[in-house]
């Protein structure tokens, strides 16, 4: 690409480029003013944008000038590109000293005309307006960046170019007549094809019984025990229940025998994958009607989650959702398909060394007592502020009402029973990627809050314990309240430095008793279960990763990157850590969306993850990676979230990518030797 010889580079963040020949040299310091530092490759020269058009991948040479695992993505933007829309990108992982290319896959928009119409998805197909299709001839920058976890980053960049000639798309896009139907009976995109497509049922049960031969070549990891610990590993003490230990400088699960355990799991061991279908039969080729004895069993109502921006929600419709994923089961597996699929499920799980049931999984396979699992509860039905807004997940907990630590554990009691003395329930998630905000957000709530609030009563009454008298409240707050009940009524947000300095400390308050309260709580469900934490959303600020350290027996983050080898807790502190949360998807195949973090194909799908896995195996605070998740979702979309990302072992018509097994397979092998590397 000769148009990025003459490219302006700018920086984000603390960044330093330097020209070497004509490679670029980036250093990226540790510490930083943003989350996301990094370079702008920008066309120069009076052109104001790349044009990518005779290609389908952009490809970056890179090479590692650290001595460490470390992960360089890169973003391709259109104008207005904010990190979810009008963008595509993608990234990998690099070893110590390594070379390697990085290459980003982006679909077109502008091929079909404004009458061909994708709704209710996250991407659309090729050629058609999607969120994440760019306009191909105005790319108006290529930024590179990283996460440096407190580490210094330092990268070479060379050799921009294009890659895969684009072919075309289908015809079928030019024309709403030829597009739709454009999702076959089995949930695939029609107009596109691509290795292991499913094109009818003789090649589902071809697949099963070609999975059936492979599985009995591949039996599970040598060295295992029933649980997946470490058999042939040394022998703690066993105490009937899974713990946490630190074994010579690094942490660990002990599993009920006393083994060492690394938690290799996959969320959402399921049996379904359902897609709205009201307002949008014409999409559908195939279907059985809702109603009819073909339909028996597939059809359902599915919701949308509430605060969200999505098509159903959009439309006030709760649609009918077909469940194309169990149709398949059925076609494969024939009569007693739920049966054979769910014995299947343990093969696979088996042969591909995983040993956990990650978040989401059916409760009936908890119960089998084959599989080591996980459970999550929440808190939702106790008492919430009402000041605070929550986002799309819900609002966050009064933690001052005193029926906020009770509706933890009626729900414990209620929904888990079965696992409170269950040798295979590793422990209990409460809750799933809250809304923190920044240091003032939940204070700032409960001051936007009605007057009975439990908190709100509780900042008051903090405030009296402060200040000796209204008058010295109001000189520091700068404020003209009349009494202390006058801040009961009022919902204004003090603004001063003094009034900060308050929020902040009132909200880490907030924070403490929440992990408090959730840990007391599942300890009365279960002393010996393990409180994992909130699934953290990323990486929140240093002050909540450090009031969960205090509280959690392991600390759980949902952290999509492509390495966690350098991750570390605030003040270094020494607690277990498990990755509750990663994946990788791609657009190589059916579906238009790569969910979080995207790689160029399904080859390199399997490369990330056993890069991500192994770098979370040598870093000594975690003690497991659990991938989300098991199956694609469907090409149309679920109407929950209009997610319809490709990033699956499983795909709808339930084939294994053998990629992603083969890399769980490599990693699984010796999961317990790169762990015991280099033990301190």
């Amino acid at each position: 690409m000769k148009d990025f010889d003459a490219a302006k580079i700018t920086v984000n963040g603390k960044v330093t480029v330097r020209k070497n020949g004509e490679k670029l040299i980036v250093r990226i310091p540790a510490e930083q003013p943003i989350h996301w530092p990094g370079i702008n490759i920008k066309p120069q020269n009076g052109a104001r944008y790349f044009d990518l058009s005779s290609g389908s991948v952009l490809a970056i040479d890179l090479r590692n000038l650290t001595d460490r695992q470390i992960a360089v993505k890169c973003q391709i933007e259109n104008p207005g590109a904010n990190g979810q829309e009008h963008c595509m990108r993608g990234g990998m992982a690099l070893e110590a000293g390594e070379k390697a290319t990085l290459r980003v896959r982006y679909y077109r928009n502008g091929l079909a005309p404004d009458s061909v119409r994708f709704e209710g998805g996250k991407n659309a197909p090729e050629g058609l307006a999607g969120r994440c299709n760019l306009d191909v001839k105005k790319i108006a920058n290529i930024m590179l960046f990283v996460r440096p976890y407190g580490k210094e980053i330092r990268f070479e960049v060379s050799n921009l170019r294009l890659e895969e000639p684009f072919q075309g798309v289908s015809e079928a896009v030019r024309s709403a007549e030829t597009f739709f139907p454009a999702i076959d009976r089995y949930g695939q995109y029609k107009h596109k094809e691509w290795p292991g497509k499913t094109h009818s049922d003789a090649d589902l049960i071809a697949a099963r019984e070609a999975e059936t031969a492979d599985l009995a070549k591949n039996p599970p990891p040598r060295g295992w025990n029933r649980f997946g610990g470490w058999a042939d590993g040394p022998a703690l003490v066993a105490t009937g229940r899974f713990r946490t230990a630190k074994y010579k400088g690094k942490w660990y699960l002990v599993d009920p025998e006393g083994k060492l355990f690394f938690s290799h799991g996959i969320c959402q061991f399921e049996q379904d994958q359902v897609s709205g279908v009201t307002l949008r039969e014409h999409y559908f080729e195939g279907l059985p009607p809702v109603g009819s004895r073909e339909a028996k069993g597939y059809y359902r109502k599915q919701g949308y989650a509430p605060g969200s921006d999505n098509f159903y929600r959009r439309k006030k419709v709760v649609p009918d959702a077909y469940d194309f994923f169990g149709a398949n089961l059925r076609r494969k597996y024939g009569t007693d398909w739920q049966n054979a699929y769910r014995r299947r499920l343990y093969e696979r799980a088996a042969s591909w060394g995983i040993n956990t049931l990650a978040n989401w999984s059916l409760t009936r396979y908890m119960q089998d007592g084959k599989m080591p699992y996980v459970i999550q509860t929440e808190c939702r039905k106790g008492p919430v502020i009402a000041g605070h807004a929550g986002g799309a997940m819900r609002r966050f907990p009064d933690v001052f009402d005193p029926g906020f630590e009770e509706s933890i554990l009626t729900a414990l009691k209620r929904d888990w029973a079965f696992a409170a003395e269950d040798p295979m329930c590793i422990g209990a998630f409460v809750d799933n990627e809250h809304n923190w905000g920044k240091d003032t957000s939940l204070a700032e709530a409960v001051i936007a809050s009605p007057a009975e609030q439990a908190a709100k009563q509780g900042f008051l009454r903090w405030l009296k314990q402060k200040y000796r008298s209204l008058r010295q409240w109001n000189e520091a707050w700068k404020s003209s309240y009349d009494s202390f009940d006058a801040f009961l009524q009022s919902t204004r947000i003090p603004n001063s430095p003094a009034a900060k300095k308050d929020l902040i400390a009132f909200n880490d308050l907030l924070v403490e008793r929440y992990f408090e309260g959730a840990r007391r709580a599942v300890k009365k469900f279960s002393p010996e279960m393990l409180y994992l934490g909130a699934r953290f959303a990323g990486i929140p600020s240093r002050r909540i990763q450090s009031a969960a350290a205090r509280h959690c027996d392991v600390v759980s983050f949902n952290l999509y990157e492509y390495t966690v080898e350098d991750l570390r807790l605030p003040e270094n502190a020494d607690v277990p850590v498990l990755i509750s949360e990663f994946h990788f998807g791609t657009i190589a195949n059916g579906n238009p969306h790569p969910g979080v973090q995207g790689s160029v194909d399904d080859a390199a799908r399997g490369h990330d993850y056993a890069a991500y896995v192994t770098g979370a195996l040598r870093n000594p605070l975690i003690v497991g990676t659990h991938y989300y998740r098991l199956i694609d979702q469907s090409m149309a979309g679920r109407s929950l979230d209009d997610e319809n990302f490709s990033f699956g072992f499983l795909d709808i018509c339930d084939r294994p990518y053998p990629e992603m097994v083969a890399a769980a397979r490599q990693v699984a092998g010796k999961l317990y030797q790169i762990r015991n590397e280099n033990q301190q």
